[in-house]
């Protein structure tokens, strides 16, 4: 199945950034809004620069190459001597208490996807055309390709932790929620094997950065034509780096990425007249900051609540009725099959709100938190805000495993994981092969 190796990784050197690693890397990029992705800039080493160096579309790659190896040539990056693979711990808070997941990074060979490689999202042609031409001018995976696998048993992560040197810790910092993650280096070569061999009956999942993947495959595919007969499938331009979690890891969750679109092309209330027709409509007034906040959480709840009984359901909340929360529920037996995106294009937004497939890809923008959802109506030029519900982790590979891809954006993987803590460069990463 899918093949994964140990590599020599990039990292900040923790001597030159003592006790600031967490100011040089970056979350998700949808995660950030311009005044954030301004912030990072700031600070000239943060990984975001390697990744938009600047503004002009035109010198964009070429920044990101002066960017990186500036870092290379100033100690700022450091290259391991040797390959290994990086075992990141991320302690967690549920309710009050700590708890430990654990991630491994290394390599995989890059294939097409199919049976041991699979997407679970659609993909955005001008992200991967984006990505390809930042690997192709860096030699560099920078962006961070997420795969879950199956281990019912937890074997494989039992078996790290009984490995873990944990005199080897390169390096530990705080992620974008605040979880202390502590990164190891794992360097005993009679493991590499062991653990390579026990992936080799798991298919991955990629469930956050296909775009960054596909990209990779493109890439691949170019080199190898143009090595032609020299082509050995040993070249480093055949892997991509990738961070494994365990999908039946508890601690795991599918975190919902709420809608909010920029224009109406009808009136709020004949929209509302429109839905109740088709679906149950309740509103919650707010009359204060603290009504509005109790609202807010109110509606969290109830969609909490219904997604337990298996009710599909949505918060809505219109820039031109301020002063109401409304619930939106419905009872198809359909949204049992689908997804909320998928819900929500195939029966709101298409028939009720009239938004083609160009209506959907450029007025929608994406908010990864309840209150920012929420915050883009109040405070920016958005109309309305549709709040979602998350996705349940083996529901999802089961719907990849009979060949179905979510929209763009649909969910995302909780705890986050950070840009920028070990990348892969093609001219100086080292392969175990």
């Amino acid at each position: 199945m899918a093949e994964i190796v140990a590599f020599s990784g990039i990292y900040y050197n923790s001597e030159k950034n003592s006790g600031r690693i967490s100011e040089l890397l970056c979350p998700n990029l949808n995660l950030l809004d311009e005044e954030e992705i301004k912030r990072l800039r700031e600070n000239n080493n943060n990984i975001i620069n390697g990744i938009l160096p600047d503004n002009t579309e035109n010198l964009k790659f070429q920044g990101a190459v002066h960017k990186i190896y500036g870092w290379l040539l100033r100690d700022v990056f450091l290259i391991d001597k040797a390959p290994s693979f990086y075992i990141r711990e991320q302690r967690v808070i549920i309710g009050g208490i700590e708890y430990s997941r654990f991630g491994i990074t290394g390599l995989i060979r890059v294939e097409e996807y199919g049976k041991n490689v699979k997407r679970c999202e659609k993909m955005v042609n001008k992200e991967v055309e984006k990505q390809f031409l930042l690997l192709k001018e860096t030699q560099f995976n920078l962006e961070p390709i997420v795969c879950l696998y199956k281990d019912s048993s937890d074997e494989i992560i039992q078996k790290i932790k009984s490995h873990i040197d944990k005199e080897k810790v390169l390096f530990e910092y705080k992620d974008y929620n605040g979880y202390k993650n502590i990164i190891y280096k794992m360097d005993n070569k009679e493991f590499f094997k062991e653990l390579e061999s026990m992936f080799v009956d798991k298919p991955l999942y990629v469930i956050e950065g296909q775009d960054a993947y596909e990209a990779g495959v493109k890439y691949r595919n170019e080199m190898k034509k143009s090595k032609g007969d020299k082509y050995t499938g040993k070249e480093a331009f055949n892997y991509v780096r990738v961070e494994l979690f365990n999908a039946f890891d508890r601690y795991l969750k599918l975190l919902p990425v709420n809608r909010v679109i920029k224009s109406l092309r009808k009136n709020p209330v004949d929209l509302i007249k429109s839905l109740t027709q088709k679906f149950k409509v309740a509103a919650l007034n707010i009359s204060d900051s603290n009504t509005e906040k109790l609202a807010r959480k109110k509606i969290r709840k109830l969609l909490d609540d219904n997604l337990a009984k298996g009710i599909l359901s949505y918060g809505l909340y219109f820039k031109a009725i301020p002063n109401k929360y409304f619930l939106l529920s419905s009872n198809y037996s359909e949204g049992l099959e689908l997804s909320d995106v998928e819900f929500l294009e195939k029966n709101i937004l298409r028939p009720i709100f009239l938004m083609n497939d160009a209506d959907i890809e450029n007025e929608i923008r994406y908010a990864f938190s309840d209150n920012k959802a929420y915050n883009y109506i109040k405070e920016k030029d958005y109309s309305v805000a549709f709040i979602l519900n998350g996705f349940n982790i083996y529901k999802l590979l089961d719907y990849c495993d009979r060949g179905n891809l979510l929209p763009v954006y649909s969910t995302l993987l909780s705890p986050y994981t950070m840009k920028g803590v070990i990348s892969y460069s093609h001219r100086y990463s080292k392969i175990s092969t």
